[in-house]
């Protein structure tokens, strides 16, 4: 069984923790810390086997979270976004989607990350207070559309270069 935490950790103590003050310091997305992440793997860790992926279970996402973390607190909240994205696949997705979605992680190594919209949710995404109803007329009545709870898996892709 793989050490994901010392698989984490040897990779955060060598990318992650050197650019770490520059990355709080700028605020900026740490975009060449992800594209390491991607190259050696790591978003690949908790796909199912029967996708290409390694199957490994939380204990192998909080590890490796605690480690990039360790390093830099938003590259270990990047990583647990991509995975989050990746359980409301697993979970809901229907198969032609999940397969494409899965597809883009495993073979072209993309980064997932998830977007919510729920007035007064908290931080409870699966379970939503906000529900619509359907009428037969279409009429949704006294709804507006920032009233609507709404998901969106991002599958995020490199801006093409000139």
């Amino acid at each position: 069984m793989r050490d994901y935490y010392k698989w984490a950790k040897e990779f955060s103590d060598k990318y992650i923790k050197p650019v770490a003050e520059e990355i709080d310091e700028k605020g900026k997305f740490p975009k060449e810390i992800f594209d390491k992440i991607k190259e050696e793997g790591f978003f690949k860790v908790l796909v199912p086997v029967e996708f290409g992926g390694e199957g490994a279970g939380p204990e192998a996402q909080a590890y490796i979270t605690q480690a990039f973390a360790e390093g830099a607190a938003t590259v270990g909240l990047g990583y647990t976004m991509h995975n989050v994205a990746l359980k409301f696949v697993l979970t809901f997705a229907n198969e032609e989607l999940k397969k494409f979605i899965i597809s883009e992680v495993v073979e072209n190594n993309k980064m997932l990350s998830l977007a919510r919209s729920e007035f007064e949710s908290g931080v409870y995404v699966f379970k939503s207070q906000t529900q619509l109803e359907e009428h037969d007329d279409n009429q949704d009545g006294n709804i507006t559309p920032s009233q609507i709870s709404r998901f969106s898996v991002i599958v995020c892709e490199q801006p093409a270069t000139s």
